[in-house]
């Protein structure tokens, strides 16, 4: 998601490195991310430095902090949810955020973070939608787990809280379908988002949609990927549509690039074919889900983006 707003800002990326979920562990102590930021500032190519993760130990954060400190490159801080960045610690808020802040730091701009592309678009958004949803659900089902955790954390810090439980009739629920227990004996649903339509389908025969007054999905485009999740995706709501009767307003984030295998832009205007509310950035994807099921809250935001 990051590398992808970065290309559609204009820019690029020198390196992505992967260091595992367990590093930032106390166990672990962030070897091999301490290692990586340091190969990363002696690169000429490298003129910002993103790190992402899950919020790390205290005690390893207190050893990433010193690390970050004698770098001679700009290093930008996306711990999930963690927010408690020391002083001159330049810490995003989300995941296209944290390219942003990257992008306009390279080009010597000032950031302005925005909720949303535009308070219009927003509003235009919620007239072809109908207005504000009838049900005050909202029930995500994602593919991506960084994703996810980001649309859980966004949404519930406006609508309510979020469960990551998909028997939860009574929350908001954004699942990690790519988790452990969705995938024994199947391939991650990024590949085959059939996974995905089965699950839909299954908490519909099962009656757990009541009360969901937005669908929440998102897209993965790139190598490895299925080459057209969107025709899956509108297959699945077809099916729903026609064995339960149930139609219920779809907001979708796709994250990808135009040179991308699958196209970005057949992908987006197949889903907007739907109905569905697209973004780009996964953000705005789940906040305006926010807006479509807490009314309140909704124009709360509206207002905010207005002043922007």
């Amino acid at each position: 998601a990051v590398m992808c707003r970065i290309d559609q800002l204009g820019e690029g990326v020198s390196h992505a490195i992967g260091v595992g979920g367990r590093d930032l562990s106390k166990e672990v102590g962030g070897i091999m991310s301490r290692h990586a930021l340091h190969l990363l500032d002696e690169d000429p190519s490298t003129e910002i430095i993103i790190l992402l993760s899950k919020p790390p130990h205290p005690e390893v954060r207190e050893r990433l902090d010193e690390t970050i400190k004698k770098l001679r490159t700009k290093v930008i801080v996306y711990f999930q949810g963690d927010m408690s960045a020391p002083d001159g610690e330049d810490q995003a808020e989300t995941l296209d955020g944290a390219a942003e802040l990257a992008v306009s730091y390279l080009n010597n701009e000032p950031y302005n973070p925005e909720k949303f592309e535009g308070p219009v678009q927003v509003k235009r958004l919620l007239e072809r939608l109908g207005g504000m949803a009838d049900g005050h659900r909202i029930v995500g089902l994602y593919t991506g787990g960084t994703l996810a955790k980001e649309a859980q954390l966004l949404i519930g810090a406006v609508a309510g809280e979020v469960s990551n439980d998909i028997d939860d009739e009574h929350k908001h629920i954004v699942v990690d379908l790519g988790e452990d227990e969705y995938t024994v004996g199947k391939p991650h649903p990024m590949i085959a988002p059939e996974n995905r339509t089965e699950v839909l389908l299954d908490l519909a025969e099962n009656g757990k949609l009541r009360n969901c007054g937005v669908l929440l999905f998102d897209l993965v485009l790139g190598d490895g990927s299925h080459l057209d999740p969107a025709a899956e995706l509108a297959a699945g709501l077809e099916m729903l549509n026609e064995r339960y009767g149930i139609s219920i307003p779809v907001v979708a984030a796709v994250i990808g690039t135009e040179k991308d295998p699958q196209s970005m832009k057949e992908q987006i205007e197949l889903l907007k074919e739907l109905g569905a509310a697209v973004f780009i950035k996964n953000s705005e994807a789940a906040r305006f889900s926010a807006i479509l099921a807490n009314p309140a809250e909704g124009a709360n935001l509206l207002e905010v983006s207005d002043g922007l």
